[in-house]
């Protein structure tokens, strides 16, 4: 598991505790690197972000079907900034939304 302050934490925890589930947590890390390294090593399970998957270690992926276990993630800039074409394209395919809208 992910150590205490990680935001990740707290969703996993939340995840587990709708699921009417206890984890035993038996190793903390602040690196997805080294939860998928004991993963692979066979030491137990871990949950982690679809964002941080890495491809190369030697784990199985399984998505989790709680709708619930979502992060929200903004973009945060400077107000009053104007952007060029290239930003306002990155921001907006950023955005679940057709324009962009203050969080």
């Amino acid at each position: 598991m992910l150590r205490d302050g990680h935001c990740f934490r707290d969703l996993s925890i939340a995840a587990c505790t709708h699921a009417r589930i206890t984890p035993r947590i038996a190793f903390e890390s602040a690196q997805f690197s080294s939860l998928f390294g004991m993963v692979a090593a066979g030491v137990g399970i871990s949950l982690a972000p679809e964002m941080a998957i890495d491809r190369s270690a030697d784990c199985r992926y399984v998505r989790l079907s709680d709708a619930r276990a979502t992060r929200t993630i903004v973009a945060a800039i400077l107000h009053g900034r104007s952007f060029n074409r290239v930003q306002q394209a990155f921001l907006m395919g950023l955005s679940t939304a057709s324009q962009l809208a203050p969080y």
